[in-house]
């Protein structure tokens, strides 16, 4: 009865205002394979680090977000898919970054020259 009303009020068909069968989908059949390439950590980061320019963040912040990931992160996990990269490698880059940190308080960033007393 509502129907009718809102059919009778619009100007339409009765029928118009019935939910319609919803159709079949039509699955089209793939024309040309599409190659989709990964987006790794390298590529995100060059879109990433594109929107953080002034007045977004400082310019001296800008500077370390590029040294710091170029200097640690993009040469261990640069080339890594970024869907791939897991908390193993995040905890392993971290442990990296802290036993290089570890051998430069003590030795200068040299290698300590050891000779066997014969």
């Amino acid at each position: 009865m509502q129907l009718r009303e809102n059919a009778q009020r619009c100007n339409l068909p009765e029928d118009a205002l019935r939910p319609a069968c919803i159709p079949e989908p039509i699955l089209l059949e793939p024309t040309r394979s599409i190659s989709v390439v990964p987006l790794t950590v390298q590529g995100y980061f060059e879109r990433w680090v594109a929107d953080k320019v002034p007045p977004e963040v400082r310019r001296a912040q800008a500077n370390d977000y590029c040294r710091h990931m170029q200097g640690y992160v993009l040469p261990v996990l640069g080339d890594m898919p970024l869907e791939a990269v897991m908390a193993r490698d995040i905890l392993g880059l971290r442990t990296e970054v802290l036993l290089k940190a570890r051998c430069r308080r003590r030795c200068g960033g040299r290698r300590r020259m050891t000779t066997a007393a014969t």
